[in-house]
């Protein structure tokens, strides 16, 4: 044995080997549907937040993508809160955008 390992998700019609995509497949899902957002930038930012692809994210994963947003989006002082897919594109934002980023990256991880 190989030890591969396929993933099925009944509902979604897939079947496969990779983990990140059986991930991106439920979570993707499940984000579109409750926020309407469907960016893949923005997936994948969230998808990167777990480090160690265990399918959940822990508090110390949690920390280090804030720590990266600090350092890659710079501060710009805007009249209205962009959406996360906006604040990603933007690179810059301003305290209620990074909030809504993240507050978006909870719910993408549930």
């Amino acid at each position: 044995m190989t030890g591969s390992f396929n993933h099925m998700v009944r509902s979604l019609s897939l079947t496969t080997s990779d983990k990140r995509a059986t991930i991106t497949a439920i979570r993707g899902a499940d984000f579109h549907h409750r926020t309407g957002l469907e960016d893949t930038a923005l997936l994948d930012a969230y998808l990167d937040a777990d480090e160690d692809v265990s399918g959940r994210l822990s508090f110390a994963e949690l920390e280090s993508f804030q720590r990266r947003t600090m350092q890659h989006i710079k501060f710009a002082d805007n009249a209205i809160a962009l959406r996360p897919d906006q604040f990603l594109a933007a690179g810059a934002g301003d305290c209620d955008d990074y909030t809504f980023y993240t507050a978006s990256l909870l719910r993408f991880w549930g």
